[in-house]
């Protein structure tokens, strides 16, 4: 065979190659508009059963297969021809008429949440940020992408999906109305997803970071507390109760943590000052004032075991420490007079005995009784 023979098959194998390729993406193209064109008659038919319908659940349920049928049709529908062209035939009419109620895929979201219909719930909602996203969502500001994402990151921090919950609560973050809340769901998926050290590390940097700019939230607080009492942690919790209190000197909470730090190690008088620092901020803070009433009585029976031989009367400096005590928890039995929240009746009820007050230790001694109960 000679060069020019050779030469001739081989152009010729390329106008072959050429021309099937040609016929493929014709093929293709032709492809893509039939499945357009199929699956926007899907939608006209979604579409008068939507109108028709009048019961809830068939109506979130044709509608979120509506906008479904819609994403899949503008999909085929963008896609270029031979030319490279995109000259997409339903983006215009499936962008009016479904528009103006996507929003109710939300809707349908929170519908369904409320009735424990959880999977469907959350495949609703991500319906919609996928709707959202898409050519055929009209508007040029979502003001409901934040509201669909916190959903979205509840629903699956709920079903133990941590790491979809997380990336749902970065999304829920940018808006501002549900930054807050978004942020609370995202240390909350850091804490379930910690397993090295240094996730650990992260976990406790965002965590103090977020306390920083809202100290008054009590999930943050009881995070970073649930976080500090793990063993090992001791010591960071007292420095972080220290800090607290000079960054927030008048936050009684702050004091009676740092309080609570000193009763762990049992210094009485610097947790007795902390104690106080948040009884001056609030005469009626009941736990603050009941551990005071712990930490003065300790110190009572901390001077008794140290007296060797037992006096007939107590000294006048322990009978005044336990006179205190006993202020303390008749305060704390006016306050909260059920003993829901704290045991008062049982220190109370010593205290009286070291006074040698038997009537009054009689009277509660029943009270006492229920607690053991509790206990037991």
């Amino acid at each position: 065979m000679n060069r020019h023979t050779k030469l001739n098959i081989l152009w010729r194998s390329l106008l072959v190659a050429m021309l099937m390729a040609f016929c493929n993406t014709l093929s293709a193209e032709e492809t893509d508009r039939q499945r357009a064109d199929e699956l926007n008659r899907q939608v006209d038919l979604l579409m008068g059963r939507l109108q028709a319908t009048r019961d809830t659940f068939t109506y979130f349920n044709t509608l979120r297969q509506a906008v479904e049928t819609a994403l899949q049709c503008d999909y085929y529908d963008g896609m270029p021809n031979a030319k490279g062209k995109v000259d997409p035939k339903y983006r215009h009419i499936n962008s009016k008429r479904l528009s103006p109620i996507g929003t109710r895929l939300i809707d349908a979201g929170i519908y369904y949440y409320s009735h424990r219909r959880n999977e469907e719930a959350l495949e609703v909602l991500k319906t919609y940020l996928h709707f959202s996203r898409s050519h055929i969502f009209r508007w040029k500001k979502d003001l409901y992408k934040g509201q669909a994402a916190y959903y979205l990151s509840l629903l699956c921090y709920g079903a133990k999906k941590y790491a979809k919950a997380d990336h749902y609560a970065d999304i829920a973050l940018q808006d501002a109305e549900y930054a807050k809340d978004a942020a609370e769901v995202k240390v909350s998926c850091m804490k379930e997803m910690m397993v090295t050290p240094n996730d650990s590390a992260r976990y406790l940097y965002t965590l103090l970071g977020l306390h920083d700019k809202a100290p008054n939230n009590s999930t943050f607080m009881r995070l970073l507390m649930e976080y500090y009492s793990t063993d090992g942690h001791e010591q960071e919790l007292e420095q972080f109760a220290l800090e607290e209190t000079r960054k927030s000197p008048t936050s009684k909470q702050a004091w009676a943590l740092l309080g609570e730090t000193k009763m762990r190690k049992q210094n009485w008088q610097e947790a007795l000052e902390a104690f106080r620092n948040a009884i001056r901020l609030d005469t009626t803070f009941v736990e603050a004032i009941y551990n005071k009433g712990i930490c003065i009585s300790a110190q009572a029976q901390q001077a008794l075991q140290n007296i060797e031989t037992k006096p007939q009367t107590l000294p006048d400096s322990i009978k005044a420490l336990l006179q205190e005590a006993r202020k303390d928890f008749e305060q704390v039995a006016r306050l909260n007079p059920h003993v829901e929240e704290m045991d008062w009746a049982t220190p109370l009820y010593l205290v009286y005995n070291l006074l040698g007050e038997d009537e009054k230790a009689k009277a509660i001694k029943p009270k006492v009784e229920e607690q053991k109960i509790k206990k037991s």
